[in-house]
Parts: structure tokens; sequence; C-alpha cells
């Protein structure tokens, strides 16, 4: 038993050698932004279109009001335009 339990210690210290350090988060970020900053142009465009996004967002409740408001109501509102207004 003695030599099984000291093979596995030895084992583990190669195992543990052999694994590098991670490197600190900062070094990391660094990595990341080098390797992503090349397309400046992809990032603005991403920017852009998310702060299109955000503006448009809140438009998909105010089309679908009406629909709740009247779409229920007999011959005073035309369902189809609901739908054609949030596709088109």
């Amino acid at each position: 038993m003695q030599q099984s339990a000291k093979g596995d210690n030895h084992t583990l210290k190669i195992v543990m050698k052999q694994m590098s350090p991670q490197p600190h988060f900062l070094q990391r970020l660094l990595t990341c932004i080098r390797l992503f900053k090349t397309p400046s142009y992809a990032w603005v465009t991403a920017l852009v279109c998310m702060v299109l996004v955000a503006l448009c967002e809140p438009m998909v409740p105010a089309l679908l009001q009406p629909l709740l408001d009247k779409g229920f109501q007999q011959n005073s509102f035309p369902i189809w335009v609901v739908p054609f207004a949030l596709i088109g």
C-alpha cells in the first residue's frame, strides 16, 4: 500500500509541473483586445446596430397596443395591420 500511495503522489507532482499557471485577468484581457481590435469597422457597426435595436424595442409594445385595445371589438380595427406593421 505504501508504494501505490507514493507512486500516486509522484504522478500528481509530474502533472502539476506540466500545468502552466493561469495568466492574470489583465493579461488575458489584453490578449483578447489584441485579437479583436483589428476589424474596428465591425465594432462600430455592432455598436450602431445595438443602439438602433435599443431604440426600436419600445415600438413593439406600441404597435401591439391597438390590437389589444381595439382588436377584439367587432368591425372597429383591421387586425391584419398589426402583423404587417411588425414584420414590414
